[in-house]
């Protein structure tokens, strides 16, 4: 069972110009929690296309304001979630990660898709 792989390449990021002077922070991450993160996790959503990026930023409403930056990472361990073993290890499918209803299970239930605290995985190493 493979859960995570190595990265080398370019990543790229759209990010509420609030935070353009820390784009590496995940700060609005921390404060709001995101997809994956719960509030107080700093976390970086990053993408292998703009456009990616960009829909990923701005899911609500029209095309607000955006930083885009983009990195030259080396990861050593990323979550590899076209692996259907390791989704099931976080109970995910592969239609979870791409979910466009996962605010509204937030709010109803209080718990991210794969968000358990006994299955953390540990933190993903590497540079970006």
């Amino acid at each position: 069972m493979t859960v995570a792989i190595r990265f080398e390449g370019k990543l790229y990021r759209a990010l509420n110009p609030i935070y353009a002077r820390e784009p590496l922070s995940g700060r609005g991450a921390e404060l709001y929690g995101g997809r994956f993160n719960p509030r107080g996790m700093p976390a970086l959503y990053t993408s292998l296309s703009i456009m990616t990026a960009l829909r990923e930023a701005n899911q609500v409403g029209n095309l607000q304001p955006t930083t885009v930056v983009s990195y030259d990472a080396d990861i050593e361990r990323v979550f590899d979630s076209r692996d259907d073993s390791a989704l099931l290890k976080y109970h995910m499918d592969a239609a979870a990660p791409a979910d466009t209803t996962w605010r509204d299970h937030v709010k109803a239930t209080g718990v991210r898709r794969g968000e358990d605290a006994r299955l953390r995985p540990p933190p993903h190493r590497g540079t970006v």
